[in-house]
């Protein structure tokens, strides 16, 4: 009995972290309990050593079960001991699969955007008041059916027993899915049966195919600490939408995290300028930045919003309407026919840096060496290109802090 009162209270923790992501914000319910390996015995502590050896186990014999939504949005299939338990839920389908542990990896499937990073500092954050956190991050990141998928850890310790949670996300507009597996062990099987899911997802996409996409992953050292991904698409009445998410999960010193999620949609004209846009960012999972931007006359713009708890409003003027995405791809395109290095400017909206008015950022382009240069205050860039101006590598210094990017996948061209 207190076995099952604790498997119970475990899926009611990642049941509601599941929820959280969808919501992006608020407290995930109760943290996850730390509970004693099964091989120690009920109600007794496990000995140190058995953590290395519990931490290599891995699942036989699984075989592939169909799963669905309830209302039939999206189908696939898992690896299980068994047909999953589904249970529809009103961000999306929650999935309990049995792998032969004594704790089933718990999936969700959303049918709405998800803010990861917010989300998995609120359970880092509430684990933290039940159990000690001894370490929480990213342990990889890679592209998987077309979207950034990150696989975490945080592990924990609890009257002498370690625990290791396991942690899925990929974060397709579409149909975005977390799994999470609260077990000392199965990293290959959770794995196998979280890219099983994703790979085998059928749906009718909402937004169809973009015009262009590209997706990167940042690291500081050898600990990839975020990732992104931006597409364009055309609009039926002209012109393109740009859409642009990121994630940064910077692990902390003492088992603690910090998170920024990011998210711009901008509607330009067909050439490139920026016609309405609309920008948030959460910051340990507290909103820290909401501003909408519009466009009025000739060339000057409106906006409004919150900013660090304040309230911003106003409008001021640009001498060609600001650049987006596709503006300052097109450029690249060009400069990078030409022999020479090139230096430029365009007229950008970056509230984070000052909402009141356009920011003139500079570029540097080598296009011999396909080498982009920019800078904005503390913040430098130096990006690698390729021929349609999407990037494929870069370093980005803030003050004593240092990342590098990676391309996971570019695809399109504008």
């Amino acid at each position: 009995m207190q076995k099952k009162s604790m498997m119970r209270a475990r899926i009611s923790s990642w049941s509601a972290l599941a929820t959280l992501l969808a919501l992006a914000c608020g407290s995930p319910g109760a943290a996850p309990p730390a509970e004693t390996p099964p091989e120690s015995g009920e109600g007794k502590k496990a000995e140190p050593r058995d953590f290395e050896s519990m931490s290599k186990r891995e699942a036989e014999g699984l075989k592939p079960h169909a799963v669905a939504a309830k209302g039939g949005e999206w189908k696939g299939q898992v690896p299980a001991t068994k047909a999953p338990t589904i249970q529809g839920i009103e961000q999306g389908t929650i999935m309990e699969i049995e792998i032969g542990s004594e704790a089933p990896i718990i999936c969700t499937v959303f049918h709405t955007e998800i803010v990861a990073g917010a989300a998995l500092n609120s359970q880092v954050q509430n684990a933290a008041k039940s159990v000690k956190v001894e370490a929480a991050a990213l342990q990889d990141v890679a592209m998987l059916a077309g979207s950034p998928a990150a696989l975490g850890a945080i592990i924990y310790t609890h009257e002498g027993a370690r625990g290791t949670v396991k942690t899925f996300v990929q974060t397709s507009l579409d149909r975005p899915v977390v799994c999470v597996h609260d077990e000392v062990g199965y990293g290959q099987t959770f794995k196998r049966v979280a890219r099983a899911l994703v790979e085998s997802l059928e749906y009718t996409p909402i937004l169809g195919k973009p015009e262009s996409m590209s997706s990167y992953r940042i690291r500081m050292g050898e600990q990839w600490v975020g990732f992104g991904q931006d597409w364009i698409h055309r609009r039926k009445k002209g012109g393109y939408v740009e859409i642009e998410k990121s994630v940064m999960f910077l692990p902390l010193e003492g088992g603690g995290v910090k998170s920024t999620d990011s998210a711009t949609v901008q509607e330009v004209d067909a050439h490139g300028r920026v016609l309405k846009s609309s920008e948030t960012k959460l910051e340990d999972g507290q909103l820290s930045m909401e501003i909408k931007l519009e466009k009025t006359k000739g060339w000057s713009y409106r906006y409004e919003g919150r900013l660090q708890g304040k309230k911003v409003s106003g409008t001021f003027k640009t001498k060609q309407g600001l650049a987006g995405v596709v503006s300052k791809r097109k450029t690249l395109q060009q400069l990078l026919k030409q022999p020479k290095p090139a230096t430029f400017k365009l007229e950008q909206y970056m509230p984070s840096h000052d909402p009141t008015k356009a920011t003139d950022m500079a570029y540097t382009l080598d296009p011999a060496a396909s080498q982009l240069e920019s800078q904005l205050g503390k913040l430098s860039l130096t990006e690698r290109l390729d021929s349609k101006g999407q990037t494929l590598s870069g370093e980005m210094r803030i003050g004593p802090l240092n990342f590098q990017m990676e391309a996971l996948a570019t695809e399109g061209e504008i």
